[in-house]
C-alpha cells in the first residue's frame, strides 16, 4: 500500500485553533434539545426543556410583521398586539395588570419585519400553564372597542415620534426602505415604526379583518424555554389555539431589491450614522452560515475600546484614525472620526442584507478632514474588496470562527434569548439546528469558500445606503455606487 505525500502532510498538519475540541463536542450534547410539534389547528408548539431551570419564558410568536402590512396600513400589527393590553373578551385592563403581577413575569411585545411576538419573561415553573393561556388570550381575543383602538393609535403615534431618538434603528429602517420596493400589498420596504397616516387611519374593523386573515394556525407558534415541558405547552396550545383556522393566508409578496439611498439630514447632530449593504441570499440558502461568519471577520469596533480591536478592519481604522500617535494632521482620518463600526448580516425568507453600520464625527474644517466620514466608508468598502479578490488568511478565519461560536452560545444564554432564537429558526427552517451541527458547519468552512461566496455576492453589486445625522459633505448615490462597485471588483 502506498501513501501519497499530500496525505501525510494533511495528517501532520496542526489542528486549527478554531476547531471544536472533543471536550466541547461532548459538552454540546448536554444542551437541552428543542422539540417542535403541531396541534389540530396546525399551530406549532416549540419547547426547550431545561430540568434545572426555575424560571421560563413563554410567548406566542406570529409569522406576521411589517412585511405583511398594506402600504396604507403600516403599523397595524403593533396596533393589534397592543390592543390586547387594553382588554380582552374576558379581562379588562386592570385585570390584565393584576394577572401579570400574579404570574410574576415581565411582558414583552415586539414587532419585526417577518415575525412578531408577545411573551412573558421570568415566569415560575408552576405558573407556566397560566402564562401560556394568558398570552394566548392577549393575542387572540382583544376586544377592539372604539375606545381601545383610539387609545392604541394615540400611544403608537407618540411611540413613533419617541423612536426618533434611536438613531441606529432609524438608520437601519431607512436602509430597508431604500433597499426594497414595497408594493401596495406590503414588503420588506415598509417602515418598522409604521407611518402616522397608516396608524391614524386604522379602525376596529381593519384590526378585526387583519386578525382574521393573518392570525391563523399555520402562522402561530407557542414557544416556551427554560422551566417548561413540551406536554404542558401542547396541552395549553390545544386549549387556547386548537380552534384557530387552518388556512395559511400568508401573502406571497415578491421581494424586489432596488438599491439606492435614503438620507435624513440633522445638522445639529455631532455624529453621522450610515448603514450600507448589498443584497445576499435568503435564510434557506447554504451560504447563510458563511455570510454570518463574515460579519465576525469584520467584527465590531468602538472608539472607547480602542486597544481591543484585533480584526484586520480594526487595525486599519486605528492606523487611519490614530488616537495616540501624533497630531491630527498626520492622519488621514481625525482621531475622533471613527466612533463605531459594526458588521451585520440580516437574513429573511427570500433575501438578505450584509454590510456595515458606521458612526463617525464629521469634521467641517481642517486639511483632509472635510470628507473624513466618506474616507471611513472607503476603508470598509476596501475591506470587502480585499476578501472578494484575495483569499482570507487562516489566522483571520480561525479568529472569526471562534467569535461566531461564542455568539451562538450567547444566543442561548437565558430563556428569553433562547426563545427568540428558537422561534426564528423554526419559522424559517422548520426546526432548531443543534449547536453541534452548527459547529460542524463552521469547522468545514475554508478560506476558498469565503473567497468564492464573497466574490459571488459582493463583486460588482450595487449597494444600498441609509444615512442619518450630520454627514455633509457626502457624494451622491451615483458616485457612491460606481465607487463601491469599482473597489469590490478591481482592488
Amino acid at each position: 500500500m502506498s501513501v501519497s505525500f499530500s496525505t501525510l502532510q494533511m495528517k501532520a498538519r496542526m489542528q486549527p485553533v478554531a476547531a471544536s475540541s472533543k471536550a466541547m463536542k461532548d459538552a454540546l450534547w448536554y444542551i437541552p434539545p428543542t422539540t417542535v410539534s403541531r396541534i389540530r389547528s396546525q399551530a406549532r408548539v416549540c419547547a426547550e426543556e431545561n430540568p434545572t431551570a426555575n424560571f421560563a419564558t413563554v410567548g406566542v410568536w406570529l409569522q406576521v410583521g411589517t412585511r405583511t402590512e398594506l402600504r396604507h396600513q403600516q403599523g397595524i400589527t403593533k396596533a393589534l398586539l397592543s390592543a390586547g393590553l387594553k382588554g380582552t373578551n374576558t379581562l379588562d385592563r386592570a385585570a390584565i395588570a393584576k394577572q401579570i403581577d400574579e404570574l410574576g413575569g415581565q411582558l414583552v411585545l415586539n414587532v419585526g419585519r417577518e415575525a412578531s411576538y408577545v411573551a412573558l419573561k421570568n415566569v415560575a415553573r408552576a405558573n407556566v400553564p397560566k402564562a401560556a393561556a394568558f398570552v394566548t388570550d392577549l393575542v387572540r381575543n382583544a376586544r377592539l372597542t372604539d375606545e381601545d383602538v383610539t387609545a392604541v393609535k394615540k400611544e403608537n403615534i407618540a411611540a413613533r415620534w419617541e423612536a426618533e431618538e434611536f438613531i441606529d434603528q432609524q438608520t437601519m429602517d431607512h436602509m430597508h426602505t431604500a433597499a426594497y420596493d414595497a408594493t401596495e400589498n406590503g414588503g420588506l420596504g415598509n417602515s418598522i415604526f409604521g407611518t402616522e397616516e397608516g396608524i391614524d387611519g386604522l379602525t376596529p374593523a381593519d384590526l378585526r379583518n387583519y386578525r382574521a386573515k393573518h392570525f391563523t394556525g399555520p402562522t402561530t407558534m407557542l414557544v416556551g424555554t427554560g422551566a417548561v415541558t413540551h406536554a404542558e405547552l401542547e396541552k395549553a396550545a390545544e386549549a387556547g389555539m386548537g380552534d384557530m383556522s387552518t388556512e395559511n393566508n400568508k401573502p406571497k409578496v415578491q421581494t424586489r431589491y432596488v438599491g439606492g439611498d435614503m438620507r435624513l439630514w440633522q445638522t445639529r447632530m455631532k455624529t453621522a450614522h450610515c448603514a450600507w449593504a448589498v443584497e445576499t441570499c435568503g435564510r434557506l440558502s447554504q451560504d447563510t452560515t458563511l455570510l454570518q461568519l463574515f460579519s465576525h471577520v469584520q467584527g465590531s469596533y468602538h472608539r472607547s475600546q480602542h486597544e481591543l480591536g484585533v480584526a484586520a478592519a480594526h487595525r486599519i481604522i486605528k492606523v487611519y484614525g490614530s488616537m495616540d500617535h501624533g497630531p491630527t494632521h498626520f492622519n488621514l482620518l481625525p482621531n475622533e472620526c471613527p466612533e463605531m463600526v459594526n458588521a451585520f448580516h440580516l437574513a429573511y425568507e427570500d433575501t438578505g442584507l450584509t454590510g456595515t453600520y458606521l458612526v463617525g464625527r464629521q469634521w467641517k474644517s481642517g486639511y483632509c478632514c472635510y470628507l473624513s466620514f466618506a474616507d471611513l466608508m472607503e476603508v470598509q468598502v476596501k475591506e470587502f474588496g480585499r476578501l472578494c479578490n484575495k483569499v482570507i488568511a487562516d489566522q483571520e478565519l480561525d479568529q472569526a470562527k471562534i467569535k461566531f461560536k461564542n455568539q451562538l452560545l450567547l444566543n442561548m444564554d437565558g430563556a428569553t434569548n433562547s426563545a427568540i432564537d428558537a422561534a426564528e429558526q423554526v419559522f424559517h427552517l422548520g426546526r432548531r439546528v443543534p449547536l453541534s451541527e452548527m459547529y460542524a458547519r463552521i469547522d468545514d468552512i475554508t478560506p476558498a469558500n469565503v473567497h468564492e461566496v464573497m466574490g459571488h455576492y459582493f463583486g460588482g453589486k450595487f449597494p444600498v445606503f441609509g444615512f442619518n445625522g450630520n454627514f455633509y459633505p457626502m457624494p451622491g448615490y451615483d458616485a457612491l455606487s460606481r465607487y463601491t462597485s469599482h473597489l469590490l471588483t478591481n482592488l
